[in-house]
């Protein structure tokens, strides 16, 4: 049986242009419908055998022969809008999305706030100015991916090797984590400057060395 699609201006009321006024004795399983509603639009698959309560805009019934006929809102919506409060692709509720907030640049909004964005070179950002991110690059002993500030891309973790973790300041690795057999290897690259101990004990291999 040959599913349709349907085109719609306004989700319920009966009248010309309205989802429910479609007849629902022609209507099949899994006919599609848009619904452009002023600067939304809203999809919806008819499921044919729903029988759910009329709830718009998740469910709609049709006015005339609906059986157990329900369109189902598919939960994502494009929106003209395109601001924080409604993201141009939206879910559900329609405060909770993606926008372009810049060109190039993908905001996550989540509730009405930003929360994430995405841009080239990043696989993910934070929102404020100078919080950090998962850079788009292979990280080694010199590269973090891992990065607290992302004015400062040459400064955080990275990986060395598999099991081996590399702080990196600068771009030069000054502390190596490796597990070895179950055991935490550090390795210190440079100066190790001791800056206050007070009341405190530093071992090495079980020994007391400073106290």
């Amino acid at each position: 049986m040959a599913n349709n699609f349907y085109c719609r201006t306004s989700l319920i009321g009966g009248g010309g242009g309205a989802l429910d006024q479609i007849d629902g004795a022609g209507l099949n399983d899994l006919d599609f419908a848009a619904v452009s509603v002023l600067n939304k639009v809203y999809f919806y698959t008819l499921d044919d055998d729903s029988g759910a309560a009329e709830l718009s805009p998740n469910i709609i019934s049709p006015d005339a022969n609906a059986g157990t006929k329900r369109w189902l809102l598919q939960g994502i919506n494009l929106i003209q809008k395109n601001d924080v409060t409604s993201p141009a692709l939206s879910f559900g509720d329609e405060n909770t999305g993606f926008m372009e907030i810049s060109d190039n640049v993908l905001n996550l909004i989540i509730s009405g706030g930003q929360s994430a964005k995405f841009q080239s070179g990043w696989c993910i950002l934070g929102i404020n100015t100078g919080s950090g991110g998962l850079a788009n690059v292979v990280a080694s002993a010199t590269v973090p991916n891992l990065i607290p500030d992302s004015g400062d891309s040459d400064t955080g973790i990275g990986q060395v090797s598999e099991d081996a973790l590399s702080l990196i300041a600068g771009a030069k690795e000054g502390l190596r984590l490796t597990n070895t057999a179950g055991v935490i290897d550090v390795d210190i690259t440079g100066n190790l400057n001791l800056v206050s101990f007070e009341n405190a004990t530093v071992y090495f291999e079980g020994s007391a060395v400073f106290n």
